[in-house]
């Protein structure tokens, strides 16, 4: 079971390799399209990371992995 530093170091490692990320492709790209599917492409990296900052803070909180997707369904229901 992860612990709470776990998730923490997770967290700080992986912000301002992602806000690198983004800015490193506004600078790299030559029209928007491009940095439109960049930016796709990283979002999506990031949607993989969140879910693994989700399962270790389960972890963490003992919520079951049926909790856990109850929790995610209510939460895209919210921003939907």
């Amino acid at each position: 079971m992860p612990g709470a530093e776990e998730v923490y170091r997770l967290i700080r490692q992986v912000a301002p390799s992602f806000a690198a990320k983004l800015q490193s492709a506004a600078a790299a790209s030559h029209n928007e399209s491009e940095l439109r599917t960049q930016v796709a492409h990283h979002i999506q990296e990031l949607a993989e990371i969140e879910a693994q900052v989700d399962q270790a803070a389960a972890g963490l909180w003992g919520i079951a992995a049926a909790e856990l997707r109850e929790v995610q369904r209510s939460l895209a229901e919210l921003s939907a």
